[in-house]
């Protein structure tokens, strides 16, 4: 095992109280310090010993500028913002900021604040190279914005300490500083600290007339190549880690605190570490920030300014209100204000004819009459969310945002039902705004643009970290844990393009690589150095694994490392949870009776689909379709009334046309009938007097259809396309059936097959006969010829087919066929007649187009046809009697999992997850 230098430095110089250790960051300058206790023989060391490199920088230039202060980080913000404003306001920016869009440039406040840091590095470099460079439009805007930040500067009395050298003066301490070539900004600092600083030896440790010295990896190190596992793929890797550790901890003792885990691209792999780690039951903290915007309860601020931005949209009252991480004093309320939205298309506020319109006042207004009546409580929901959040999105100033704020929490939030969680975010939210507050109050002429936004955007470049599990693994982001003292150290991922994309220095990196180059400003690749940090730096082993295939594509180890076949290891600690949670499932299945179930489910059966009245099942040909094609998916639809939460609203959705086109035609052919007039056209298309009926059958249906005050402005809207597209329908319908008399339409038809324990039921869109024959058709309705079943499902021949046929028409000539007297009609012909691309398709007998003489026919025998569809009632009402629901791989395969009407089940129905892609 390699010295570590850090704990032989520690150990040596603990006692000597004017000695500070400066780490490369602040988590290895806390271990240490925890550390120091178990290896020094003290009991306690005073944490200021162990700091940070940025700590002792900041430290050391704060010390060398007198009568100025830092400039806080938030500062650059507020610089930035204005600077945004003022070129929008008259532009001198031309490059970085095109004055084409300088007024909608807001979005580049992060970007500039994040900039300036490097711009005076940039500016001092560039003024040694004086003319010798080319001098364009984005330098001068560079040039513009360094300026105006220097005088930002001078006028608040503050300094920028990036842009300041850091004086190393004599205050009676001896510093060590540990690895500096680790730091991001070593190159920067790299002469200042060689003229300063002395370089670390056993011999002599300090120099007389310096008080820091630099403690450098001794070079030989970096010649040792350290082993990488190699595995076929990285789920084997996580596993194979997390049994690695388990094994650690159970069979060597080792405690889960000291063990680490480092990973370059830890927002990919979190989710597959948390899920390997809490099967194992790993304990563990994932030591890496997310932006407090992105956080469930941090989120909030961005919803509301979402809400105020649109206009108070479905989608963002959605998103705010139904955000559970939020205590809101009714969630019911919450709930219901959105179920309201969604039945009455409140999509999005709108301005027609000059007039701007709430579509949810709108909506209060004149509601669907389909639906539930808006209630009082979800009236004064909308009113005061608008009334409590307009002022938090329009304040002006950090103080009204913080005052709108607290408003908006007494009304909505109950305070006492925050979860830990959500309070500490909400909490880190607070203070943050509360430092831009002391910040406006510090620097009054320092305002910006719009408070609201700015803090905003301030919150997507906060990072924080949620509290983990103190007492279990840490998993690090690649790089802040490479000098920790771990006892073990897991480095996943260790591929070229992980491990180098992780530790590149890319110093200004706003500039182009050419302009970089000018410069002389190289990419600095410490990639072996922290490797070889990770090895000595681990107390008895670092652990370096790599995948051939990642989540996201293919790799191969870094140059760096020695691959080495990976060791595989049983999970016998998962096998047995495994087999013990395995086994109290089946006991406690064994503990309900079979009858218990079955009369469970018998008497939902019952409940949905037996008539009183009749004493029978009830049999639809809709259910009987849905069943043969999977009767689990009949099971969902039936009886469960399984359906997917829908929080989702529209204009109009996907079946208005066809219930607009049917209503029409209904109201078309009943005043045909009332007027005892015949289908009819002419060559040239509608007598005036069958226009002025359509005409009115169109408005009719347009004013039955039942839908929100803002679906029905828009579907009126459509009226002439509605028309048009009807009559061209109807003329075709007619030329097919001209002459013909409407003998009934969507009429709703019962049927009690003698001997049997069933009714039939269905609702015919229309019966037409023909006055010189006097033979009966039977027509039904479809909106596109996507709707007609194929051709090989019409009929049914028992030495061809392979399929059941459509029951629709079957069910319908079934139905008619067997009703008493007065109302039984027997149906020669039955056909399909699309509304667009209008065309019948015959499904029995013939029909002649008047005009053409043309004849449509279906010349096979339709009998087969009816008596599979008996068969198939019989065994549809044993089966379901039975309980039978188990599936047929020739009949329930891939294609039918994966149709439309299954996929709203996938997520709970086992047969998708079991089939393969047959």
């Amino acid at each position: 095992m390699a010295k570590n230098l850090i704990e032989h430095i520690i150990t040596r110089f603990i006692m000597e109280e004017n000695c500070i250790f400066v780490f490369p960051t602040g988590a290895s300058a806390d271990l240490w310090a925890d550390r120091a206790t178990f290896i020094s023989g003290t009991t306690a060391v005073a944490m200021e010993r162990f700091i940070a490199w940025d700590d002792f920088k900041a430290a050391s230039v704060k010390a060398s500028v007198k009568d100025k202060t830092a400039a806080p980080s938030l500062m650059r913000s507020v610089f930035a913002a204005n600077l945004i404003e003022e070129n929008a306001q008259k532009p001198f920016l031309r490059e970085v900021i095109s004055q084409k869009y300088c007024t909608k440039a807001a979005g580049f406040t992060n970007w500039i604040a994040g900039i300036l840091p490097s711009l005076g590095q940039w500016k001092k470099i560039r003024d040694k190279k004086g003319v010798s460079l080319a001098y364009d439009d984005e330098d001068r805007d560079y040039e513009e914005i360094y300026k105006r930040y220097s005088a930002f500067l001078d006028e608040h009395a503050l300094f920028e300490t990036a842009w300041q050298e850091p004086q190393f003066h004599e205050d009676g301490n001896r510093y060590f500083i540990f690895y500096p070539k680790s730091l991001m900004d070593y190159a920067e600092y790299s002469e200042i600290l060689s003229q300063n600083c002395s370089v670390y030896s056993e011999d002599k440790p300090f120099c007389d007339d310096r008080s820091v010295t630099l403690v450098h990896l001794d070079e030989n190190e970096l010649k040792v190549q350290p082993a990488v596992n190699v595995y076929s793929d990285s789920r084997k890797e996580l596993t194979q880690t997390a049994i690695k550790m388990r094994s650690l901890h159970e069979a060597q003792n080792v405690p889960w605190t000291q063990m680490a885990l480092s990973v370059s691209d830890l927002e990919t792999y979190s989710p597959y570490i948390e899920r390997e780690f809490s099967i194992r039951e790993i304990p563990f903290s994932i030591r890496e920030g997310h932006p407090l915007s992105k956080t469930g309860a941090g989120s909030f601020f961005a919803q509301i300014r979402d809400c105020y931005d649109t206009n108070f949209s479905f989608d963002s009252i959605k998103h705010l209100l139904l955000n559970n991480q939020l205590p809101w004093i009714n969630p019911a309320a919450n709930t219901e204000l959105i179920e309201f939205g969604k039945n009455n298309n409140c999509l999005c506020s709108f301005e027609y004819n000059g007039k701007k319109h709430d579509v949810w006042e709108d909506a209060f207004r004149k509601f669907n009459p389909k639906k539930e009546a808006p209630t009082e409580l979800i009236k004064n929901l909308y009113g005061m969310l608008k009334e409590k959040l307009v002022p938090l999105a329009n304040a002006k100033t950090f103080a009204q945002v913080k005052k709108a704020y607290f408003a908006f929490k007494e009304k909505f939030f109950d305070a006492q039902k925050f979860t830990v969680q959500a309070d500490s975010i909400i909490s880190r939210c607070i203070s943050e705004l509360e430092a831009l507050v002391k910040l406006e109050e510090q620097f009054p002429d320092c305002t910006v643009p719009c408070a609201f936004n700015f803090f905003n955007d301030y919150l997507e470049t906060v990072r924080y970290i949620p509290q983990g599990n103190s007492n279990g693994v840490t998993v690090y982001p690649y790089r802040p844990a490479s000098t920790a003292p771990y006892e073990y150290h897991f480095v996943i991922d260790a591929s070229q393009s992980s491990m180098s994309l992780g530790a590149i220095f890319k110093r200004m990196s706003f500039l182009s690589e050419t302009k970089r180059a000018a410069l002389n400003i190289e990419d600095i690749d410490p990639t072996n150095y922290y490797m070889t940090l990770y090895r000595i730096s681990s107390g008895k082993e670092c652990v370096f694994s790599v995948a051939e295939k990642t989540f996201t594509g293919y790799a191969f180890a870094h140059g760096f490392l020695k691959e080495s076949k990976a060791e595989l290891f049983e999970d016998t600690h998962t096998y047995k949870n495994i087999a013990d949670g395995f086994d109290k499932w089946n006991k406690c299945v064994n503990k309900i009776s079979e009858d218990s179930k079955a009369a469970n489910l018998s008497e939902l059966i019952r409940n949905k689909l037996f008539d009183e009245k009749s004493g029978r099942y009830r049999i639809s040909q809709s259910a009987m379709t849905t069943f043969f094609t999977c009767p689990r998916l009949w099971l969902f639809k039936y009886i469960l009334n399984t359906a997917p939460l829908n929080n989702e609203t529209e204009l109009v959705d996907d079946f208005t046309d066809g219930i607009i086109n049917h209503n029409a035609l209904e109201i078309y052919c009943n005043k045909l009938k009332e007027l005892s007039l015949p289908v009819k056209t002419e060559e040239n298309g509608l007598a005036p007097e069958y226009e002025k009926l359509l005409s009115e059958s169109v408005d009719e249906a347009l004013d039955k259809y039942e839908t929100s005050n803002i679906a029905r402005d828009l579907i009126k809207i459509k009226r002439k396309k509605y028309y048009d597209a009807l009559k061209t329908a109807v003329i075709e319908f007619s030329r097919w059936f001209c002459d013909y008399e409407i003998a009934e339409t969507e009429q709703q038809y019962w049927f009690a097959p003698e001997g049997k324990n069933y009714i039939l039921n269905g609702r015919v869109d229309c019966v037409l006969k023909n006055t010189q024959t006097g033979e009966y058709t039977l027509v039904d309705y479809k909106t596109s010829s996507n709707s007609v079943p194929g051709a090989e499902s019409l009929l049914y021949d028992s030495e061809t087919s392979e399929t059941l046929p459509d029951f629709q028409m079957p069910m319908y000539i079934e139905l008619m066929e067997n009703q008493d007297k007065k109302k039984r009609k027997q149906i020669e012909n039955s056909v399909f007649f699309t509304i667009k691309d209008p065309a019948p398709t015959i499904v029995k007998g013939s029909v002649t187009n008047a005009f053409t003489n043309k004849t449509k026919e279906c010349d096979k025998d339709f009998e087969p046809t009816m008596e599979v569809f008996r068969q198939c009632m019989d065994e549809y009402m044993e089966r379901i009697l039975a309980e039978d629901f188990e599936i047929d791989e020739k009949i329930q395969n891939y294609p039918v999992c994966t149709d439309r009407n299954c996929r709203k089940y996938r997520a709970i129905c086992r047969r998708f997850f079991t089939v393969s892609g047959r």
